[in-house]
């Protein structure tokens, strides 16, 4: 698990409690448990645990996909939060363009049209679409204004879009004009997979060997992350929670685990 303030890894040796937690479902007014972590000053749980059974991920009684992982909503998401879960957007990249161009550079065998999105270094609330072509990288600013009181964005002042979404979308299946090329965006830049080198990161783990590992550990909230046995788009965490070893599927949507 971690802290999204001040990006660093907790250590769950050093919790206050971890377990089963059991909150009340504001719909079907049900009680779901849920694994928690407790810190001095911050309460972490999962969107859903089965305590009944411990392997979630990998066993013969598997859940069905429905209930296990993210699922993106098709509707309710305001319309500045569509494309958090697209494989396309990088959000605000450290190294900026050149960082960019790098990446372009690296997956160019994908072909002409390859690209990313990432928020704009120079122009807060804007965005920067960068794209390949014909041996080069192009960027191109993706501008935003307030029309009647709705953010609209453009990369053309007479084709205004609502959300960043639905532009992108759009210019996947229009092309993309200007005085010197004519060009529709295809592939997007895989996202970087930045849990490899990460000390609890064993992808070469199957069950059975991060079960061995974990019961030379005996501390609760001891865990691992491996590569999903049933599923090669996901992984799983393998932890050690109530004196058991259990299980859990992370699921991979678009950049959003």
């Amino acid at each position: 698990m971690r802290s999204e303030e001040g990006r660093g890894e907790m250590d769950l040796r050093t919790t206050v409690k971890n377990g089963v937690l059991y909150l009340e479902d504001p719909v079907d007014k049900e009680w779901n448990p849920h694994f928690f972590v407790l810190t001095q000053n911050k309460l972490f749980y999962t969107d859903s645990f089965h305590g009944d059974e411990e392997a979630d991920d990998d066993g013969e009684n598997e859940e069905d996909e429905n209930h296990s992982g993210f699922q993106r909503p098709k509707e309710g998401v305001p319309n500045d939060e569509l494309h958090f879960g697209e494989k396309w957007f990088h959000g605000k990249l450290a190294g900026g363009r050149s960082e960019a161009e790098d990446l372009l550079r690296k997956y160019s065998r994908l072909g002409d049209g390859t690209f990313l999105v990432r928020e704009s270094e120079t122009f807060v609330g804007d965005y920067s679409l960068s794209f390949w072509r014909q041996g080069k990288v192009n960027h191109c600013r993706i501008r935003s204004k307030q029309d009647r009181g709705q953010t609209k964005y453009f990369l053309i002042d007479s084709n205004c879009f609502d959300s960043l979404y639905s532009l992108i979308t759009h210019y996947r299946s229009h092309p993309l004009r200007s005085q010197e090329f004519l060009i529709t965006l295809k592939e997007p830049v895989p996202q970087p997979n930045k849990h490899e080198g990460k000390e609890w990161y064993h992808p070469l783990a199957t069950r059975s060997t991060a079960e061995e590992l974990l019961k030379k550990v005996p501390s609760e909230g001891a865990f691992l992350v491996r590569p999903s046995d049933k599923d090669h788009n996901a992984y799983t965490i393998s932890f050690r929670a109530e004196k058991k070893i259990k299980h859990c599927r992370i699921k991979v949507e678009g950049r959003l685990y």
